[in-house]
Formats: C-alpha cells, structure tokens, sequence
C-alpha cells in the first residue's frame, strides 16, 4: 500500500481571510446596487469598478491555497482550478526556505523547480502540518541526491535539544534598542491615553461606549508590544525576550537551528526568523533596534556557525 500525506489547511486564518474578501466585495456589490436604484450612475460604476481589485485579489487566493498530496511516486497539487501531478523524476531540486508572492507579498514558501525550468511552490503560513510537509520533502530530497528508491513511511521527526523555557545559567551578550527611540516605544502610550479616556466614559458619564473605546485601544497596544522584542546570544544558547511583556521567553539551543533571516512580513518591523531543523519557522519583529545592532548580532551568528540568509531585510 502507498504511503501518502497530505496537507492541512490552517482553517482559521483562511477562513478569516476569505470572509473579510467576500464581505468587502458584496458590501461594495450591495451600495452600487443601492446607488444605480437612485439614478446616481457615475458613482455606481466607480464602486463597481472597486470591486475588481477585491475579486482579483480573491481569484490569487483560491489560485494560492493547493491543497497537497505527497507519495513516493509523485507530489500533487490541486486547487480550485486545477489538478497537477508531478513526478519525482521531474524535480530538478526543491528550496525548503526562502520567500515567494501570496498576495503580492513575500511570504515563506516551499519551492519546487523542474527540469523544464518551471517552478511550483506553496505558502507555509497555509498549512497547519507545514512542518510535516517540509520533512517529508526533504526527505525525498534526499533519497533522490542518493539515488535511492523514495520511502516516506518511516520519517522520523527532528528531536531538539532544547525543551526548557527558562533562561539559561550563564553570561550572554544582550542586542536589544532604546524603547522610547522610536515609533513602536510611543504609539502604546498613545493608545494607554485613549483607553484611560475609555475608562472615564464608563465610570465617570456612565456612557456604556467606554467599553468599546478600552477593548478597541487595547488591540494596537497588544499589536505594537509583540514588535518589541530583543535578542541574548550565548555559548550555547538564542533567546528571545520582549520589552515591555517580560514573562515572555523563547529558547533556542544553536544545535537545532537551521537557519535564521534578518526579515520582515510586509510593512512591518524588522525582526529574526528563526528556522529550526524540524522545520518549524518562528519570527521575532524587533522594532527597537537600530541597524549597527542588526550588523553587530549578524557577524555574532556567523561566529556561532549559524547560517544566515542571504538577504537582508
């Protein structure tokens, strides 16, 4: 019996992102209707016309989301549109890390290239077993560089060194930035203000909307404060920290990274993928630091072997 594994869709975020498509388009859909009924033409066909963008945007992400099927014979991605299979034999080589487009934006994916030069790849953020994919694949990988017969029934998964989420017992130089130095440091004080202003609608004009205005306050609060976060680097041992949030902690042993990226997801702070050989990736923004402070934990890793990314930010 073939072995096979198949993809995971992390229903949530798709879902989420779907909804908030369809509920623009049909909402603008909804007023142009609305409008035409009152005889005001022009406007109705500027909304519809503002639809266009929505629906495209719609059609990439159902071309996106392949629904993926791996065995020892062949890789197959299918979507809404489409069904394609693609032999082993025909993968010229497969990039398990690196950026593609979803939605005109760089996300990290999984790239096949052919040995007609095409290319196929998909978005990690999509899957909930992305890890599991990737391992499959490398193992593929591998058996294929080894000419060996391909076998994905018996993978076994990376074990890490690190399990412990206390910080550890010895010295390690800190690469973190000045709070207040920037934008990150002020917006939540900003919004602290706001939601203060909340809490006097409630319990001081006992207008009921105070609440609305704290719990709306308290979303870019929580936003910003996840950007801020800064780096230990030690003999042994990548830990991450946060700010503002300090129970937060994120221990890496450097024997069980595979790779790190100076990154960032769309207009976002820079930050540290951290890519461990499990093949789970993890990003850390960290808006706080300035660039001589990027420079200074880069030539830190190299020291430490860790691979780097080529690309910077």
């Amino acid at each position: 019996m073939m072995t096979k594994i198949k993809s995971k869709f992390a229903w949530r975020l798709i879902h989420t992102g779907l909804c908030i498509l369809l509920l623009f388009a049909i909402g603008m859909l909804i007023e142009a209707r609305s409008v035409y009924l009152s005889s005001q033409y022009k406007k109705c066909c500027l909304l519809i016309v503002l639809t266009i963008p929505i629906f495209w945007m719609l059609f990439l992400f159902l071309k996106t989301a392949k629904v993926i099927t791996i065995s020892n014979k062949s890789i197959i991605l299918r979507t809404v549109f489409q069904r394609q299979e693609i032999l082993w034999a025909k993968v010229k080589t497969t990039k398990l890390h690196g950026k593609e487009d979803l939605l005109y934006t760089p996300h990290e994916a999984t790239t096949l290239f052919l040995q007609d030069g095409q290319k196929h790849f998909f978005s990690d953020i999509l899957y909930r077993n992305t890890p599991l994919l990737k391992s499959v694949l490398n193992t593929v990988k591998t058996q294929h560089l080894k000419n060996q017969p391909i076998d994905i029934e018996n993978i076994k998964p990376y074990q890490l060194k690190q399990t412990s989420k206390k910080m550890p017992d010895y010295p390690m130089t800190e690469h973190s930035g000045n709070f207040w130095s920037t934008v990150q440091g002020w917006v939540p004080m900003f919004f602290v203000v706001i939601k203060t202003i909340g809490l006097k609608m409630l319990l001081i004009d006992g207008n009921i909307e105070g609440i609305l205005v704290m719990l709306l306050s308290l979303m870019p609060i929580a936003f910003v404060i996840s950007e801020l976060n800064y780096y230990y680097l030690g003999k042994h041992h990548l830990v991450v920290r946060n700010l503002i949030w300090k129970p937060y902690i994120k221990v890496y042993h450097l024997d069980d990274i595979e790779e790190v990226a100076f990154d960032s997801i769309g207009h976002g702070s820079n930050g540290l993928r951290v890519i461990t050989k499990d093949f789970k990736s993890n990003f850390f923004p960290a808006g706080s630091l300035s660039l001589k402070t990027w420079q200074k934990l880069e030539k830190s890793l190299k020291k430490k072997k860790i691979r780097i990314r080529p690309k910077y930010f």
